[in-house]
């Protein structure tokens, strides 16, 4: 794979001890993210070491820049499906505000020589810190701009990671590959954020359907009842293993255990599949993806019409079925892999407007 250095943008001063307020502009509105401050000089080109320490999992990756090619020759692969309308306003986004404002994040499979590489360049002194306390989150970056160790790394990404797959970011990815190969040079390069497998976490999976107010419930019921061995509950319960499903139907909630899931494929693609077997597709009014599991139970308790309402909470992926699935060319459905860490809008960026062209070093 071929990866690059870049001039970083980061966050103004004062930021550091909470940078909440920072990224939640830059992620709505980037002009407002720099207000009263003024933009942010680009630091020295470099690649960036990234450590999120959240709760008990701490990642330490390296942000870069990685030739479009890549992703053209699915090197950089992807794993979930892209809603037209979302991949729409990713372009118009980036056409406008020139600037990525958060990497892709990749998953790569864990190599001594990345390995030995981050933790040797770790040990110089760190770069910058920030905290996020609304997210119990601290990033420490470190700023890597001595050509030598650019180009050790470079040539550990040409030679040993043949192949990364995309974990978040994939509208991103499809929006700047669509707008370069409609011959926008300035699109050649996706910034992009690299962390091992073994340092990823995936979470639970949330979907609500919003119905048609006519929607015959008890007929979604029997039909839920086909695919799955239904247990009434009465609170949600967050599925506690593979192949179990927490599902609300109006205002009621059920354990469900899918009765004949085929080996070797992930729960929310085999979900997906049966979808229209339990629901007409003309009835789904609305799809929300709620982050964790208050969300999903807040949206179906203070909801302010009165559509019924479908949700499905999913057990995790574990890590090498996930992995396996992607070797396997599974495709999953939108939206329905989340992971940690969680990158931040703002915390890291790359202005391609008004970077030189590439490529670098």
């Amino acid at each position: 794979m071929q990866i690059y250095s870049f001039p970083a943008l980061l966050p103004p001063e004062p930021f550091g001890l909470d940078i909440d307020s920072f990224c939640d502009a830059a992620r709505t509105q980037l002009s407002k993210a720099f207000l009263p401050f003024k933009k942010p000089q680009a630091h020295n080109k470099g690649l960036i070491i990234l450590e999120v320490i959240t709760d008990n999992l701490t990642s330490v990756g390296i942000i870069c820049l990685t030739n479009i090619k890549d992703y053209q020759e699915n090197k950089l692969q992807v794993h979930e499906d892209i809603i037209g309308p979302k991949l729409k306003k990713q372009k118009e986004y980036l056409v406008k505000q020139g600037t990525f404002i958060k990497p892709i994040l990749a998953a790569i499979e864990d190599h001594v020589d990345l390995t030995t590489w981050l933790q040797i360049e770790r040990q110089k002194p760190m770069f910058k810190t920030f905290h996020s306390f609304k997210r119990q989150q601290i990033f420490n970056l470190w700023l890597v701009d001595d050509v030598d160790a650019i180009l050790e790394v470079k040539e550990i990404f040409r030679t040993k990671i043949t192949r990364a797959i995309i974990a978040d970011g994939h509208h991103r990815s499809a929006a700047c590959k669509s707008l370069f190969e409609e011959g926008n040079t300035q699109f050649s390069y996706l910034f992009t954020a690299y962390f091992p497998v073994s340092q990823l976490k995936i979470l639970t999976f949330h979907r609500i359907y919003s119905l048609q107010k006519q929607t015959d419930i008890n007929f979604v019921l029997s039909n839920l009842s086909l695919h799955f061995e239904l247990t009434k509950l009465t609170n949600p319960l967050l599925p506690s293993g593979k192949n179990e499903v927490l599902i609300g139907l109006k205002d009621e909630w059920y354990q469900g255990i899918f009765k004949n899931i085929p080996p070797g494929k992930p729960d929310v693609i085999y979900a997906d599949e049966l979808l229209p077997s339990i629901i007409d597709a003309k009835n789904i009014v609305n799809i929300q993806y709620p982050e964790d599991a208050v969300s999903i139970q807040s949206f179906v308790n203070e909801r302010k019409d009165n559509h019924p309402i479908l949700a499905l909470s999913f057990f995790p992926i574990p890590k090498n079925d996930w992995v396996k699935a992607v070797k396997d060319q599974l495709f999953f459905p939108p939206k329905s892999t989340r992971f940690m860490p969680i990158l931040r809008s703002g915390l890291t960026m790359f202005d391609f407007k008004n970077t030189p062209p590439l490529p670098i070093d």
